[in-house]
């Protein structure tokens, strides 16, 4: 079955729609035009043989409030869909070129059994919204990714977290009324 073989690469379940199906209690914060492209490779410190290196012309990027969800346009036996939790996501940033489109970057740690090879420890996201939206992505992640680190640190405060802060904080109380 077509979501089989979907959970082994990435763990994004896929809805008839052509989109995602959620996890319990996850809701769609921003959702990109079409078009927008996606690559993941290997910070350059790495020697070539080691690399990882992927790269989509065409697709929709998804935020979520556990997620960054992106699903190809066209999928390929390689590549169906990627997916990064939010605390996994490090030093996002906005790139403005003077030619061509906006840019959000940002530094990845690939979750255990995603489909990026373990030996990564981290990987490079490069989000290019070439019909526009990655101030918009970016606004509402920032401001999400601070509401989950505030959740994560009453968690571990209130002594309910464990000291790497995966313990029990329950995502789905983070307040999310007057995102955009």
């Amino acid at each position: 079955s077509k979501m089989k073989a979907d959970l082994k690469r990435s763990w994004v379940m896929l809805s008839e729609s052509g989109s995602y199906t959620p996890l319990p209690g996850e809701q769609t914060l921003y959702h990109s035009p079409p078009r927008t492209t996606l690559s993941l490779q290997t910070p350059n410190h790495k020697p070539p043989s080691n690399a990882y290196s992927l790269q989509c012309k065409s697709g929709s990027v998804y935020l979520t409030n556990r997620r960054i969800i992106y699903l190809p346009a066209t999928q390929t036996p390689d590549f169906q869909s990627f997916a990064v939790p939010i605390l996994n996501v490090h030093d996002s940033r906005v790139t403005a070129p003077w030619f061509g489109a906006n840019k959000w970057e940002a530094v990845v740690q690939p979750v255990h059994g995603g489909g990026i090879p373990p030996q990564h420890s981290q990987v490079e996201l490069v989000i290019t919204f070439k019909e526009g939206g990655a101030f918009d992505f970016a606004t509402t992640f920032e401001r999400l990714k601070e509401r989950l680190h505030q959740a994560v640190e009453v968690a571990r405060e209130s002594g309910t977290a464990t000291n790497d802060g995966r313990g029990p904080v329950n995502l789905d109380d983070v307040n999310l009324e007057d995102l955009p």
